[in-house]
């Protein structure tokens, strides 16, 4: 694990680090952002990239405002063209996915939690 960034969101603090899988039978790399909180508890995770030999099938980033942190990940397959996540802070500082939009082919589909 590495550490980014540390991001604060309202009156809480994070701290985003960078967490690699390797998927043997597919010969496959996952970059995740792993999202922690107080007592190192991860709270959330979005695709930072996930690659099959050299090519790249997601590419994420990660900003965030004073309400939300908002991850996007940018795909490379017919399925979707892309993901925006925004993860706010409850009462007690865990994030909570509310807001999901994806986009296919220019179409844009919001889903609200």
């Amino acid at each position: 694990m590495k550490f980014l960034s540390t991001v604060t969101i309202g009156k809480y603090s994070y701290r985003i680090c960078k967490k690699t899988v390797f998927v043997h039978d597919e010969y496959r790399y996952i970059d995740f952002f792993a999202v922690y909180g107080k007592n190192d508890q991860q709270l959330c995770s979005a695709f930072m990239s996930d690659k099959i030999n050299d090519s790249i099938i997601v590419k994420g980033q990660f900003s965030f405002t004073q309400k939300y942190l908002e991850f996007r990940e940018y795909y490379s397959s017919p399925s979707r063209d892309s993901v925006i996540k925004r993860f706010y802070p409850n009462k007690t500082g865990k994030l909570i996915l509310l807001s999901l939009i994806e986009y296919k082919n220019g179409v844009e589909k919001i889903t609200r939690y």
